[in-house]
């Protein structure tokens, strides 16, 4: 099967989940005996540049210089950049190039941040399928958010408004969607989004999973000793994150054993290098490569997830497991899903702070993780990449039909 994947940026430009995703779907299913491209507007260059990594063909385009506009600040960048969320002319005209080119059995979309929702009406023009997968809430709000009611005000209400009103348009052009948790799909489909879809399904993100690997990683963290507790935050610092409270919660235990690691980058570095000041139990390791970032879950005890929005998935919760480490994870979103999935830590109530404090307080015992490791083995299948590549397949072959 011939397959093309689009999203905003490609490896090795990873930004986030999603490029993660894309790149781990990608080559499993070049693997599985698939002729796999990607279009991407991540691109530094005016002309569009074809390289190929892993047996993955990728179409490097510009999208009209997006990249440039979002590293600019003003509102006129802002605004240029929402307007070409829902159309660009140049990646109209690449997307079309890319499909002539590569000659795709079905086009499978991801993030759309700069590339437009309007490439849907171009490629269905060449009357080829499209599925859609939901990583983030894009197409509901401009800020990639599911708005609080209290914020719709004046102009920007209107603005929403028009938003969703051409988002659920486009939308319909779609022939099927997925999100990686339930939550997500509920989310559209309960608003009205891709009416026309012939399949809507949950596929959750994967990971390349070893029973061998993860039985190895609990064995390590099994033979730690002593009183030190490492507890982790990996992600971007930014407050819907939920780092903020973290680190407040965190500084009210009086427990001079446990250590709060954190590890990303985002504009609330300033405020965690003040912190790592403050209390020196507190340490930040910046943003790391995947090899550095390995290491410091290996020497971490316990991985902290403390979102206060609605994660649409929560791929760092099935890390933290995979490491071996027990989670505590907000009720936020998708989240949920994985802690009841693989039974691997506690889920707590994003707006009680004291339920937060109470979990780290709780896992500072070394003696309670034998009962998480154990279900993290039984369950971890469940993320396996070889079911999401089954899954995927069977839903292009009904596309086709």
């Amino acid at each position: 099967m011939k397959i093309l994947l689009v999203n905003t940026w490609y490896y090795p430009n990873i930004e986030g989940g999603a490029e993660q995703s894309t790149k781990l779907l990608a080559e499993n299913l070049v693997k599985a005996g698939n002729e796999v491209a990607v279009y991407c507007i991540d691109s530094e260059t005016d002309e569009m540049t074809i390289e190929i990594i892993n047996g993955v063909r990728i179409y490097r385009g510009n999208g009209g210089g997006y990249l440039k506009k979002i590293k600019n600040e003003g509102k006129f960048n802002k605004l240029w950049i929402k307007y070409k969320d829902i159309y660009n002319y140049k990646s109209n005209k690449e997307i079309m190039g890319v499909i002539n080119d590569f000659n795709p059995e079905i086009v499978h979309t991801n993030c759309l941040n700069g590339i437009s929702i309007s490439i849907w009406k171009r490629i269905k023009s060449a009357k080829i399928p499209i599925l859609h997968t939901l990583r983030d809430y894009a197409l509901i709000s401009p800020r990639g958010i599911l708005e609080i009611k209290a914020e719709r005000k004046g102009i920007y209400q209107i603005y929403l408004y028009l938003h969703k009103y051409i988002c659920k348009k486009y939308s319909n052009i779609v022939d099927g969607v997925t999100a990686p948790s339930k939550f997500t799909v509920n989310i559209f489909t309960d608003n009205g989004y891709f009416k026309n879809a012939k399949c809507t399904r949950c596929v959750v993100n994967s990971i390349e999973y070893s029973n061998d690997e993860l039985i190895n990683n609990i064995k390590f963290q099994e033979k730690k000793q002593g009183e030190i507790i490492n507890f982790l935050f990996v992600g971007r610092l930014l407050e819907l994150k939920g780092l903020k409270k973290l680190v407040e919660e965190f500084k009210k235990i009086k427990d001079k054993n446990i250590r709060l690691i954190i590890c990303g980058d985002g504009n609330l570095r300033k405020y965690i290098l003040d912190s790592e000041v403050e209390d020196s139990r507190i340490i930040y390791k910046g943003k790391l490569t995947q090899a550095e970032l390995k290491n410091i879950y290996m020497i971490s005890d316990v991985l902290i997830v403390p979102s206060i929005w609605d994660e649409p998935f929560g791929r760092v919760v099935i890390e933290g497991n995979y490491y071996g480490m027990p989670v505590i994870a907000s009720n936020r979103g998708g989240i949920p899903e994985i802690i009841d999935t693989l039974n691997g830590g506690i889920s707590y109530n994003s707006e009680d702070n004291y339920e937060l404090r109470n979990a780290i307080i709780k896992l500072s015992n070394r003696d309670l993780y034998s009962g998480f490791r154990q279900s993290i083995i039984n369950n971890m299948y469940n993320y396996d990449i070889s079911q999401q590549i089954e899954n995927f397949i069977s839903i292009y072959r009904k596309l086709l039909e």
